[in-house]
């Protein structure tokens, strides 16, 4: 299956490992962000950036599941998560990985898991 995985800079070596054990079980990663350059500034990297961008849509929507990296202070991975629910509705297996003290609606679609440790994906796919 392919999957798209989304979280912050700051959780770059838990979502590359979580990326390699997915990928020595056969799954394919739509994009991997993790290896691009730094587009910021934005407004200065105007042309990369939109680029950029246009390839994290077609790689959320074409990915088979999606993994968010949770934290409280989320921004693009947020949108991320709302791109792929929208474009998959509740086709696609979404997996929200962290402590998490609050409940959002969208945690109660059926094909959206909360875990706590990232390890627990494999034995769910």
């Amino acid at each position: 299956m392919k999957f798209y995985l989304a979280g912050r800079q700051s959780f770059i070596n838990r979502i590359g490992g979580l990326r390699d054990t997915l990928e020595q079980n056969g799954h394919t990663t739509t994009l991997d962000w993790t290896k691009e350059p730094s587009y910021q500034p934005y407004e200065a990297n105007k042309v990369a950036a939109a680029d950029f961008a246009s390839r994290t849509i077609l790689a959320v929507k074409s990915a088979d599941f999606f993994v968010l990296f949770w934290d409280e202070s989320l921004y693009g991975a947020l949108i991320e998560l709302g791109m792929f629910l929208a474009s998959r509705e509740t086709t696609g297996k979404v997996f929200i990985v962290g402590d998490k003290n609050r409940v959002c609606l969208f945690e109660t679609l059926p094909n959206v898991v909360v875990l706590s440790d990232e390890r627990e994906i494999i034995d769910r796919l």
